[in-house]
């Protein structure tokens, strides 16, 4: 069933979207303002779109076949917070670390010790947000540097010079310290920092021999044995709405569930979820129905 024709066209939708005022395709962007619209709570994952997905926090998904640690929640649209990241002339250092903060640079003349570090602030946060880090390495010598925080996952190390993007993911809640960590014997120039928080109920997955893997047709694989994604959520009542794109059979729908606040595990396969903090309409089910078929390809 495509979303282009039938009710989809009437006037039904009419108001609802902004799209010359008509709900004219299938496109993920549609379902969020159709069902999150008015501040309803719960999260959209879209496998389909690899920007959306990491095979770690330091690098996106480009194909399938890659493992998945961590899948953004569009259903707010991933906005970007306020920028996180203290002005230049407040990161402190050790004695390897000297900061020019008018052009927000700042140099390692080479670290003697991995604690030595370059601190850029704290991070507060609760379990399962997700920041986005933003940095450009202008020169690199030794095993490199990372954007970190003692609150967050492990982030990979990058050796080459560049602009990185990288996710922190909350995993102990609270303050903790937000630093440029390298190891021993690192040196070079880093700019361009940026640290913001994405909106959203974002799934991760800490332990890397628990990661799903993304197969043929989008399909989010877990193993059945200990693979899952983990989202955090506030309590979403009695009455929740949970939606999977099953790849080649199509939308499983279930009404009246029930999702308090804390760790929410997924361990089904799915080539798309949705999950809404209220019952649906017969309209909203119906569209919501025909996109995740689309999904599933059926």
């Amino acid at each position: 069933m495509s979303l282009t024709g039938g009710l989809f066209n009437s006037g039904l939708f009419k108001g609802r979207l902004f799209n010359g005022g008509i709900f004219q395709d299938s496109s993920t962007v549609s379902i969020v303002s159709l069902l999150f619209g008015s501040g309803e709570v719960g999260l959209l994952y879209d496998p389909s779109d690899f920007s959306t997905l990491w095979k770690n926090t330091g690098s996106r998904v480009t194909s399938v076949a890659q493992s998945i640690n961590a899948v953004l929640d569009k259903s707010q649209g991933l906005l970007l917070g306020p920028e996180l990241t203290p002005v230049a002339s407040s990161w402190t250092g050790s004695a390897t670390w000297t900061v020019n903060a008018a052009a927000g640079r700042a140099t390692c003349t080479g670290q003697t010790v991995s604690s030595d570090d370059l601190t850029l602030g704290s991070l507060t946060g609760n379990v399962g947000e997700i920041y986005q880090a933003n940095f450009t390495i202008e020169s690199v010598s030794g095993p490199g540097f990372s954007i970190a925080s003692s609150r967050c996952a492990s982030v990979p190390f990058f050796t080459t010079p560049g602009t990185y993007t990288t996710l922190l993911v909350i995993i102990v809640p609270g303050t903790g310290s937000l630093t440029i960590n390298g190891y021993a014997g690192s040196a070079g120039v880093i700019s361009g920092i940026s640290i913001k928080k994405i909106s959203g109920n974002h799934a991760y997955q800490a332990t890397t021999a628990s990661y799903p893997i993304l197969t043929s047709g989008n399909v989010i694989n877990y193993d059945g044995v200990d693979d899952y994604l983990r989202t955090v959520f506030v309590n979403l009542g009695t009455n929740v709405t949970i939606a999977r794109s099953i790849s080649g059979v199509g939308a499983s729908i279930l009404t009246g569930q029930t999702i308090g606040a804390g760790n929410w595990d997924d361990s089904t396969d799915h080539c798309g979820l949705v999950i809404v903090n209220r019952a649906l309409t017969s309209e909203e089910t119906s569209a919501l129905t025909a996109y995740l078929n689309e999904k599933a390809g059926v």
